[in-house]
């Protein structure tokens, strides 16, 4: 009987996987330009999503013209559209339900200081604080009393901090420099944390320093256990997880050339210890224009990356070592990754937003047990 090459029969085996997921979609339809930044449920099929109204004024310029608040119902459309009367803000960029009921939004304006709003679930205003810091927040956590804040926050003083804590008047608590290496003193912007992960002992965060990917530790007075560079120059680190067995994994975007700092290195991943050490960094994908955006883990430990690969949208499914298992394409392809909500069901709920000058959002629903077989 004939048989086949090993080399063969693996080749076979990543085509196989490599097949789009079937999962269900829905288009997001508003009578704007809408570019959606964030989204928040609000129970049962109502989410609650926010950004920036788009308008173009040049053929190949684009402006947020206006914040916007859309109550969207799952199978029914879009409710309702508001605009939080803040003329400081030119987009809303993340939303948290608080306990006290309340819908906190973080919005901003380029090169102005940043603005915290609390929200009735209406979308009326109830406070308007404003913050001391230039740049974005990309994620908001409840505390206590004080709000934990991570993204970027530049202020008059040249401080660059990747976390803060505050009072919910907008009084620092304390914050932590996200810049590291010489690098990352050129431009605050190139300076960021996209999540944080609280824990028993503090806070464990996947963030960019200058271009570079970084997994780090602090207490909960903001103290600096450790901070791990996973990958070196032009590389870039978004999610962050804290996996079952204690490691934490990093995914973001691999190290990309200095003459090419648009294109990419690949989908990142890296494992760290609870120590700091590097147990392994792997790039996935192709060499151009590829992000891993998000990180997550299932039942059985294994880890779900979603990411974008030059021309598919994707989810992986790796094992505890970081081998690949399942790979999964979504179409259209993201254009730009919004973001994912994971529903008390299990649910996976992937926002992503298509086109630019033009954007059109669309909504995906999937089991990821079952999409990621």
């Amino acid at each position: 009987m004939r048989t086949f090459p090993r080399f063969l029969l693996s080749l076979i085996a990543v085509l196989c996987v490599a097949e789009a997921a079937r999962a269900q979609s829905e288009r997001i339809k508003t009578d704007f330009s809408f570019s959606m930044r964030t989204a928040l449920h609000l129970g049962g099929d109502r989410f609650l999503l926010a950004g920036g109204e788009v308008f173009m004024q040049k053929p190949i310029y684009k402006s947020y013209a206006k914040p916007r608040l859309v109550l969207w119902r799952s199978g029914a459309g879009v409710e309702w559209v508001k605009e939080p009367p803040v003329k400081q803000i030119e987009k809303i960029t993340t939303l948290l339900r608080l306990r006290d009921g309340q819908i906190l939004a973080a919005g901003l304006k380029i090169r102005d200081p940043q603005v915290l709003l609390f929200l009735d679930e209406a979308g009326e205003v109830n406070k308007v604080v404003r913050l001391p810091y230039v740049g974005i927040t990309h994620q908001i956590i409840e505390l206590e009393e004080d709000l934990l804040l991570a993204g970027t926050y530049e202020s008059l003083a040249g401080d660059v901090f990747g976390v803060i804590q505050i009072k919910r008047s907008g009084e620092l608590v304390w914050g932590w420099d996200v810049r590291g290496r010489e690098l990352g003193r050129i431009n605050a912007w190139d300076n960021t944390v996209r999540e944080i992960i609280p824990h028993a002992g503090g806070y464990y965060l996947g963030a960019s320093s200058g271009h570079e990917a970084i997994a780090a530790s602090l207490d909960r007075n903001g103290k600096e256990i450790w901070r791990t560079y996973v990958d070196t120059l032009y590389s870039d680190g978004k999610g962050v997880l804290l996996h079952s067995s204690g490691d934490i994994w990093v995914t973001g975007q691999g190290q990309v050339s200095r003459n090419d700092r648009i294109g990419g290195g690949g989908i990142m991943v890296a494992c760290v210890s609870p120590q700091g050490k590097l147990r392994w960094k792997k790039n996935y994908g192709s060499s151009h224009a590829s992000y891993g955006h998000r990180i997550l883990e299932g039942k059985k430990g294994e880890v779900y990356v979603l990411a974008d690969d030059k021309d598919d949208s994707l989810l992986m499914r790796l094992d505890r070592a970081g081998r690949r298992i399942v790979q999964k394409a979504f179409y259209p392809r993201i254009s730009r990754f919004v973001g994912f909500l994971r529903l008390k069901s299990g649910e996976l709920v992937w926002f992503q937003q298509n086109g630019d000058l033009q954007p059109e959002n669309t909504c995906y629903r999937f089991e990821l047990a079952e999409v990621a077989r």
